[in-house]
């Protein structure tokens, strides 16, 4: 099984969005690490746009 790559930790993708104080106060020249964040599963990855691809 290979690694899944790190994805980018992006407020647009997060679960959290709608709720979230810390929302995009992020300094854009380092790396984000924000501790509440969830990727939203009801969104595509580009693993299911590769995968739909193949079909």
């Amino acid at each position: 099984m290979s690694p899944v790559p790190e994805e980018k930790t992006i407020c647009v993708v997060c679960a959290w969005r709608e709720t979230c104080q810390k929302k995009y106060s992020f300094s854009s020249s380092g790396v984000m690490k924000c501790p509440d964040y969830t990727r939203d599963l009801k969104l595509p990855t580009n693993n299911d746009k590769t995968r739909e691809k193949k079909t």
